[in-house]
């Protein structure tokens, strides 16, 4: 098998086997699903990125990944910040073999390729694969598996973390605010979902710094054209809590036949008193239980305590780094400490 190197907009071309590639190597993770990568593309992308293709004798595409040159020498994986895990999609065997001849077929010369955020569920890359390379750890994730009930999970979740819960439920029924919760799947409901998510997010700690999506802002409108392409399968909704018919929290997700996708969360910051962060996720962790329709939801995020006691398992997301050589590989190293 040989490697080529394309501009990006080849992919247009392309996107059939890019899912092909997905669903035979991931089980269609949705980070790695067309929906969502071709629209990190659209609004993220630009012409320094490349499309590299692994071709068997007869033209059939093996693998692909996209990739840009970080510096002189330095090659990455394009992982702008709205993709918490990058797609490798290669063929688990041989891998260190195929990432070798990806590097000698990289325009101009390629002395470091870096493999940035790899889920260890879904790489083919590891300590094993052998060759010269460098994994470091970049962040803790977590999962919440839906092999049990609601009320058995419930009960194994931290004392202090229910207790505030339940005293956050309390406070909403001693101040006689009357709370809802309901879910859009439907693409035209999980359009007015993420437009209103985007106008709840303005009046979070995320509107404050500057960094909340909004509809008439680029974060705003990738997410509104995800959502809305997976909506068109039953892959997307937007999960919402209410105080007294006010927006007090919002969740966005997208999802596959057997995993559910928390891509984002909000709150109204009017009603922090009132937890409405936790409560909205409470609902909704409470309601997929209820439904048994997907094995877990992974929650892809750098974890903080609070999402630690969510969870029922955790990982490490990992980087993983291929040296051309090992002069190279000792240089990095030491940079690094590591030797």
């Amino acid at each position: 098998m040989n490697w080529k190197i394309y501009p990006v907009s080849e992919i247009d071309s392309k996107w059939e086997d890019w899912d092909r590639l997905n669903g035979l190597y991931y089980n269609h993770h949705p980070y790695f699903d067309s929906r969502f990568v071709k629209p990190l593309l659209n609004y993220f992308g630009n012409k320094a990125v490349k499309l590299a293709m692994l071709k068997d004798n007869e033209g059939i595409v093996n693998g692909m990944v996209l990739l840009t040159k970080r510096l002189p020498g330095l090659w990455s994986l394009f992982v702008p910040s709205q993709l918490q895990i990058a797609p490798v999609l290669l063929p688990f065997e041989q891998i260190s073999q195929h990432l070798e001849k990806l590097m000698d077929s990289i325009p101009g010369y390629c002395l470091m390729l870096e493999m940035l955020y790899q889920d260890p569920l879904n790489t083919p890359l590891s300590d094993k694969i052998g060759g010269r390379y460098g994994r470091y750890d970049h962040c803790t994730t977590t999962s919440v598996k839906f092999d049990t009930g609601f009320e058995n999970y419930w009960e194994k979740r931290p004392k202090k973390f229910k207790q505030n819960i339940r005293t956050a439920f309390n406070r909403l029924k001693k101040d006689s605010i009357q709370y809802d919760f309901i879910i859009r799947s439907s693409p035209s409901d999980v359009k007015t979902g993420v437009r209103d998510y985007g106008l709840l997010e303005t009046k979070s700690w995320k509107g404050d710094a500057g960094t909340a999506i909004h509809p008439d802002n680029i974060q705003g409108k990738f997410y509104d054209d995800v959502l809305s392409s997976f909506a068109k399968n039953g892959n997307a909704a937007v999960y919402e809590l209410y105080f007294n018919n006010e927006p007090a929290g919002s969740i966005l997700t997208i999802s596959n036949d057997r995993m559910l996708i928390l891509l984002k969360t909000t709150f109204n910051k009017n009603f922090q008193d009132y937890s409405p962060g936790r409560l909205v996720q409470y609902k909704f962790i409470e309601h997929e239980f209820g439904r048994n329709k997907y094995m877990v939801m992974e929650a892809y995020t750098n974890a903080n305590k609070d999402q630690l006691d969510w969870s029922t398992q955790k990982r490490n997301i990992f980087h993983f780094e291929i040296y051309k050589n090992l002069l190279i590989e000792k240089i990095i190293k030491i940079k690094k400490g590591i030797e």
